[in-house]
């Protein structure tokens, strides 16, 4: 049922893909119990459809679920525990909840150096993901110290012109022409 899902998700095909996370979830728990890793796992993977169909506040529960099974599993310096704080942090930034996004990134940053250091495609997506928070709340600064900071590994891992890392320079166009309008009105005042 899981490999389903993913299959059905990759297809775009999220409500059939949500359906049978969620079998898979309602049998595990019946096998494992509640708080097994792989539990764990198939609310994250739940989180990932709703977030991809853009029910925020759903999948914001299914991650906090995750995140909660894994921290009292796995510790909160896990790479699993990491992803998970990291999709809460990108569901409360698409949810306008800027600071608690910000907070959850930060945490999950945090572990993910630790792990598997600056280089890493999971720490850039970290990066990104901060970025964007950054940049949502008004803090252009801050977002472009983070989109300069996911570009290269985005850059080694995806390719020179690959549309992750076209992303990558749109936001960080984008912000450091906010920031420019700022300091540059900021001037004038």
């Amino acid at each position: 049922l899981q490999d389903l899902g993913r299959t059905l998700s990759k297809q775009g095909e999220f409500d059939a893909a949500l359906e049978s996370y969620s079998e898979a979830l309602h049998v595990s728990k019946k096998l494992l119990g509640s708080n097994d890793p792989q539990i764990a796992s198939l609310h994250y993977l739940c989180g990932t459809v709703l977030f991809d169909s853009c029910e925020f506040k759903s999948a914001l529960s299914s991650f906090r679920e995750s995140v909660k099974i894994r921290k009292a599993r796995l510790g909160s310096e896990s790479k699993e525990t990491a992803e998970s704080v990291c999709m809460v942090g990108q569901t409360l930034e698409k949810l306008g909840m800027f600071d608690l996004a910000i907070d959850c990134l930060r945490e999950a940053l945090e572990v993910l150096l630790l792990i598997k250091g600056e280089e890493s495609l999971d720490v850039a997506n970290c990066h990104q993901a901060l970025g964007l928070a950054f940049s949502a709340k008004g803090d252009h600064k801050m977002a472009v110290s983070n989109f300069t900071a996911a570009l290269e590994p985005r850059k080694r891992s995806f390719g020179e012109e690959s549309a992750e890392l076209a992303t990558t320079y749109f936001h960080l166009a984008e912000s450091s022409s906010q920031l420019c309008e700022l300091e540059t009105a900021s001037e004038y005042a």
